[in-house]
């Protein structure tokens, strides 16, 4: 199979471009490609629903990552997140509510003993 100079031969035989550094964008970079925030870029990064990578402290993304992204529908990693705040939070109260709730019936509450009166 003939190549040219913009495309190699992977180990499956399969030619695809090669790789140039354009492949490989900057936050800012991600940001303008996509019309958006470089803040907005940068929590889909930290909460994972874009795959990036911190090199040197700076983020990093490769476009067809970037793409890739862009086609998907929302994944449940929003949603997850989403539904914690929402949803969770108060059923994590309780049942904290309910541990300590325990832990006094029983006469202690962390490494203290709990006389009758409650002082």
């Amino acid at each position: 199979m003939a190549t040219n100079s913009t495309t190699e031969i992977s180990t499956n035989g399969v030619a695809h471009p090669t790789p140039s550094f354009l492949d490989v964008l900057t936050l800012e970079q991600a940001a303008d490609y996509l019309q958006a925030s470089a803040q907005s870029i940068r929590v889909e990064a930290e909460n994972g629903g874009l795959l990036g990578r911190l090199v040197d402290g700076e983020w990093r993304f490769v476009r067809e990552d970037v793409i890739r992204w862009l086609r998907a529908k929302p994944g449940p990693i929003a949603r997850t997140a989403k539904t914690w705040t929402l949803e969770r939070e108060a059923e994590v109260e309780a049942e904290i509510a309910a541990i300590y709730e325990q832990r006094r019936s029983l006469g202690t509450v962390g490494n203290f003993q709990i006389d009758g009166d409650g002082e």
